[in-house]
């Protein structure tokens, strides 16, 4: 069987810093799992500084960068949002896939 698929479902702190976390680790040959970040916008929001970007301190690229520029240097893929999890073959830990993903057109490059 081919590598292992990963979906990390929310692109917030955790759900980034996971995707990029799995991209760097070491992996056996092979075993380097398919990592994509499923998230419903195409920018990841560093709200804490939202302040700074209403009061001109901050531009919109330092606050909400894309995924896309983000996650560049990694091989994550990014896509828009989950239309169906098929929980049935999570339960059961089959080898088909277990999430469908819709791209958001936005994200597709």
């Amino acid at each position: 069987p081919g590598a292992p698929r990963v979906v990390v479902i929310g692109g917030g702190f955790g759900g980034l810093y996971t995707a990029v976390r799995l991209s760097e680790l070491f992996w056996p040959r092979n075993k380097m799992p398919q990592v994509t970040l499923v998230d419903q916008s195409e920018r990841f929001v560093f709200k804490p500084l939202l302040y700074e970007l209403l009061t001109g301190g901050a531009d919109e690229n330092e606050v909400a960068p894309s995924f896309l520029q983000l996650l560049a240097p990694y091989p994550v893929r990014v896509h828009g949002w989950v239309s169906k999890l098929h929980a049935s073959a999570v339960l059961r830990e089959e080898l088909r896939p277990c999430v469908s993903i819709q791209p958001a057109p936005a994200l597709v490059s």
